[in-house]
């Protein structure tokens, strides 16, 4: 890209005598700023010069433009005294200390109802202020980010809708009472340039606002400013050293939970043991989709495998591959397209449909243990009851964190290490026993602590050759209105 030629004084009074002739032929009365935007300018006066040009062009609402020297580059003083003689406001600090420290003074010298801060590499599009000011009014949203061709996680993801874990600062905007609320950026422990603006995000959520990408969209040139200074090196370690200091800071649950940026990765898998339910049960899967903006990651087709060894497969890909959450289906299960919204929305390790056995009373799927510790009586009359805790359950219908099969897979230990329950690789068990690999499952998690749910607002129906047992066909069984099917007697 060819540099801007560096004005003369003469050329910078004719650019500021033409810009007062358009302001006198203005209504009188200057409506008070709306937003103040603060911008940090350091050492790439082009890219300064072309972000402050597209505010200047592409911002239709009130506002002041607050400019923060940064110990800038003569190049850059230019750009900001002709910047200054149009009109915006310029403060020069002695030293280029910190990003936190050049938005901290920014912001304070501001007044606004709503701030912005815009990265100097960064130009915004016609519509900008007008998107994020509407986001940003929403009370309970606390920071809006804008959407950009170089942002890291959910902004530079064109596919993203939902909340997201954190934001970054090529441009954001709040309100200044959420600014007062939260308090200024940490300058101690990030005394530098990164991850200063994810602190900031999670203090945001921390207060209990929330965080929502706008449409608004900005071009972004790339953190120009510190890969100048320091180099693509150095500025790989200036990145591990503040991640860390976050990390630090906030605990690594906490970062671990907050530093995706998508909506968690989830692997279906589907069982069959032979071909009849498949065009009924695929015309079910081919429906399924997710609600919450994210799709499904992964997809796999198990089949002429026993049923224990194929669970056993499918949770250990899934585990591995690197999926928070596995749902099962058996290839005789009945399943609506909001089927994951549900399932996820419990936000517990394991939940199971409601389903009925096929054959012969229809019992409900879900039993209590009995005082020998097998499987005890099936818990009748559950049905819409909420979110049940069950001792044992089918896995006809079941989503689960691929976090409690490295619990099963590592075992439990105390505090000394020493271990309470030993690992295991048999998650479903190997039909010992006569145990079905549901009932082998269940014994196994309750000897890790987690509990099993059932949703019974959620009934899966069983597929049959000749019909669908679900919660109409047993009503009608039990009312004696019709006939078991005569592969079922």
């Amino acid at each position: 890209m060819s540099q801007t030629p560096e004005l003369t004084e003469e050329e910078i009074d004719a650019e500021i005598d033409a810009v007062r002739r358009e302001r006198r032929g203005r209504a009188m009365g200057k409506p008070e700023p709306l937003l103040d935007i603060v911008m940090l300018v350091h050492s790439q006066h082009v890219w300064s010069d072309l972000a402050i040009r597209a505010v200047e062009g592409n911002t239709k609402n009130p506002y002041r433009l607050i400019l923060v020297d940064m110990a800038s580059t003569p190049e850059c003083k230019v750009v900001l005294r002709a910047a200054e003689k149009r009109g915006h406001t310029v403060i020069t600090l002695s030293e280029n200390r910190s990003f936190s420290n050049g938005v901290n003074t920014g912001v304070e010298a501001g007044s606004s109802k709503f701030i912005a801060i815009l990265n100097d590499d960064a130009m915004v599009t016609e519509g900008w202020d007008g998107a994020m000011l509407q986001d940003a009014s929403v009370k309970q949203v606390g920071l809006v980010g804008a959407r950009s061709n170089y942002a890291s996680g959910p902004q530079g993801d064109p596919s993203f809708i939902g909340k997201p874990p954190y934001l970054v600062f090529v441009l954001v905007a709040l309100r200044r009472q959420v600014w007062d609320t939260i308090g200024p950026m940490d300058e101690e422990t990030f005394d530098g340039f990164s991850s200063e603006d994810i602190d900031y995000s999670w203090r945001v959520l921390k207060a209990g606002y929330e965080l929502k990408v706008s449409s608004a969209y900005v071009l972004h040139a790339g953190s120009r400013s510190l890969a100048a200074s320091i180099g693509p090196e150095q500025l790989a370690k200036n990145n591990q050293k503040y991640n860390a200091r976050l990390v630090d800071k906030w605990g690594k649950d906490w970062a671990a939970k907050y530093s995706k940026s998508g909506p968690e990765k989830l692997c279906v898998v589907t069982y069959h043991a032979e071909n009849w339910t498949r065009v009924e049960f695929m015309k079910n899967v081919f429906g399924l989709k997710r609600s919450d903006g994210g799709s499904i990651a992964g997809f796999i087709d198990i089949r002429r495998a026993p049923i224990h060894m194929a669970r056993q497969l499918a949770c250990d890909y899934a585990l591995d591959q690197g999926f928070d959450w596995v749902i099962q289906l058996d290839d005789d299960a009945t399943i609506p397209n909001d089927l994951i919204r549900r399932m996820l929305a419990h936000q517990k390790d394991v939940v199971c449909a409601l389903a009925y056995q096929r054959k012969i009373p229809h019992s409900i799927c879900a039993f209590e243990i009995g005082e020998d510790g097998l499987m005890g009586r099936p818990m009748e009359g559950i049905e819409h009851t909420g979110l049940r805790k069950v001792d044992i359950s089918g896995f006809h219908c079941s989503i689960m964190r691929t976090s409690v099969i490295k619990r099963l897979r590592d075992g439990t230990k105390d505090a000394e290490g020493k271990v309470l329950v030993p690992g295991t690789r048999q998650y479903f068990g190997g039909f010992e026993n006569k145990l079905g690999e549901d009932f082998a499952f269940s014994l196994n998690l309750k000897k890790i602590g987690v509990q099993i749910y059932c949703d019974t607002e959620l009934i899966s129906g069983h597929i049959g050759s000749e019909t669908v047992v679900d919660e109409a066909y047993k009503k009608a069984y039990l009312a004696g209105q019709i006939a078991p099917p005569a592969q079922l007697k």
